[in-house]
């Protein structure tokens, strides 16, 4: 057999096996595979500090909240199917659940809705208690456990800047730590110390530069931004830490100081530091919200999945498969062309010489 009439062959058989490779993406498009999934309940803080514009895609200017709300979405997006997604908001110091985890990819285009429909105007109070909503978050998917959206391995993932309206006096604000297994065993309310952990990010979102408040009025048109005027620049709630570190305090009539109190609460950062604190004592982790895909991997860690048979779309592999071997076709093509391009070089220095020797 000669060499050209066995790659003649070989190319035949290998366009065969891409044509029933082809084939097979259309007849055979899911096998059973063992993969894994996430549970994750998405909190998106909706208080008037997230109107704060000091993100930049694509060279505008975009604010935390829509910033918050683009990373949830490509944070759904990337989920593998068989995994639930669920939506809630939070201001004041509770958090409401609009949408409960649900398949992600079934309901893909009801959860990107749902996120683009997520508005600052939704908020039901103007007061922002990031650790009394974190702690009723906590609590909320703890109790919500063994309900068919919520297992033991939903994850808790709150994307907030971590301002809080008016400042919270730390004295009466409660722990995080308590809802921890085994971390304070005998805190009230207090989980068993072999309860399943709750896991959980803390997202923190703004720049780090304090910028201007965006101030609205009744119509939620912009009207300008809060001044130092239009904000409570303190704490004015309860009894003091430290009541002697307080100017003019006197304990009955101003436990807060008779002196005006200055300072920045009318503009906004990130409050890192505070919301580091808190993910600590709750056992999350913590990421600055910078790029899609720091988030993505920050909540879907391996111990976090739940393994699942589930019936995989596997139309890549035969697909893959039948592109190696047109690629191959083609390699031997070429392959054969030079050795034909070699042996007829040969043949015709032979012709030569031997047409000089005679």
């Amino acid at each position: 057999m000669s060499l050209r009439s066995t790659f003649t062959d070989i190319r035949l058989w290998l366009l065969l096996a891409a044509l029933l490779l082809a084939l097979a993406t259309f007849l055979v498009p899911r096998w059973p595979m063992r993969q894994p999934v996430y549970s994750t309940l998405f909190v998106v803080d909706i208080t008037r500090s997230m109107n704060v514009a000091d993100y930049r895609v694509a060279g505008e200017s975009v604010t935390r909240l829509e910033r918050a709300k683009q990373a949830v979405a490509q944070a759904v997006s990337r989920l593998p199917c068989g995994s639930r997604a669920g939506l809630a908001l939070f201001t004041e110091r509770t958090i409401n659940i609009t949408l409960m985890p649900v398949e992600v990819c079934g309901s893909f285009n009801s959860l990107q809705a749902s996120i683009e429909q997520i508005d600052w105007r939704m908020a039901w109070a103007a007061d922002s208690n990031i650790n009394r909503g974190l702690y009723y978050g906590i609590q909320l998917v703890r109790d919500l456990r063994g309900q068919p959206a919520v297992d033991e391995r939903t994850a808790l993932v709150l994307l907030t800047d971590g301002h809080e309206a008016p400042p919270v006096n730390p004295r009466y604000e409660p722990d995080p730590a308590e809802l921890v297994p085994g971390k304070k065993p005998d805190a009230l309310g207090a989980p068993p110390p072999d309860a399943p952990p709750l896991h959980g990010v803390l997202v923190g979102v703004g720049g780090y530069e304090p910028a201007p408040i965006p101030k609205f009025n009744a119509q939620g048109e912009r009207i300008g931004v809060y001044g130092p005027d239009d904000v409570q620049q303190s704490s004015k709630f309860g009894q003091p830490k430290n009541p002697e570190e307080i100017e003019g305090y006197v304990p009955r009539n101003a436990p807060w100081g008779r002196h005006k109190k200055t300072g920045s609460e009318h503009l906004s950062a990130v409050r890192e530091s505070h919301l580091q604190s808190l993910a600590a004592k709750a056992g999350f982790e913590y990421l600055h919200l910078e790029d899609h895909a720091a988030l993505y991997q920050a909540l879907t860690p391996t111990d976090w999945a739940d393994l699942r048979m589930r019936r995989t779309d596997i139309r890549w592999l035969p697909a893959a498969a039948a592109l190696s071997a047109l690629i191959l076709v083609y390699v031997l093509t070429i392959f054969g062309d030079l050795q034909r391009a070699r042996l007829f070089t040969a043949h015709k220095s032979r012709v030569s010489r031997k047409e000089r020797s005679n």
